[in-house]
């Protein structure tokens, strides 16, 4: 998979990856006894978003995610949140890619999908793209208005924007990140503004393959 959508070689440090890490597009909330990856449509605007760079960051933040003991073991539950979103955000391909990665292509278990306050367009895509799931799967997608979050998780694991209880801050969370990835003593000054120097960013602009090596039911995993 990494390989045909030319997902095998990234760096957390390329602006480009960046910007897609600091959008909150796509952030993991963890918990002391689960691991909540949410998407945030309203957040995605495809005619100035590459989806190779979207998914590269989304596959960096799961990488170090997965090198968890928590979420190794309980799995990862999936959180599509199209709250306040329009058809303008909406990227059928990139939610083609999505469903792939995380009912089969990542080597993690997929607790559930939840799908937040769909809007009324988005009911033929989603049968389109139910028929394309294992039937299995498909007893684990689950459309639900923000206000029923509360019936499928602890208000506890259900961030604030969502209604919860629980506190997520996202760019700590990519701190996080860069830490297990051993990134963060190689941070330029200015990586968490908005604009930051290209001059001062060029030194960093190297390919890197990031290896997690996690064991998930006795079987090793070398991400890359």
């Amino acid at each position: 998979m990494r390989s045909s959508w030319k997902l095998d070689e990234f760096n957390p440090l390329d602006n480009d990856i960046r910007k897609e890490l600091l959008s909150e597009k796509f952030t993991v909330i963890c918990t002391n006894s689960c691991t909540i990856a949410l998407f945030n449509a309203k957040r995605h605007w495809p005619p100035i978003s590459s989806n190779v760079n979207l998914l590269k960051g989304l596959l960096y933040q799961l990488d170090c995610a997965m090198s968890n003991d928590v979420a190794q073991k309980n799995g990862i539950t999936l959180i599509y949140n199209m709250n306040d979103s329009k058809y303008d955000n909406f990227d059928y391909p990139l939610s083609q890619k999505l469903l792939d990665i995380f009912t089969g292509c990542y080597p993690a278990r997929l607790v559930k999908v939840l799908i937040v306050g769909p809007p009324f367009w988005f009911r033929f895509n989603l049968w389109c793209l139910r028929i394309l799931l294992r039937e299995k799967m498909r007893d684990r997608l689950f459309t639900v208005e923000q206000n029923e979050l509360k019936n499928y998780l602890p208000i506890e694991h259900i961030p604030l924007c969502l209604g919860g209880s629980l506190q997520h801050n996202h760019l700590d969370w990519i701190r996080t990140c860069l830490s297990r990835s051993d990134h963060l003593s190689l941070l330029p000054e200015d990586y968490f503004d908005s604009n930051p120097s290209s001059s001062k960013r060029s030194q960093f602009q190297f390919p890197v393959r990031i290896h997690f090596k996690i064991s998930i039911n006795c079987a090793n995993f070398v991400y890359r």
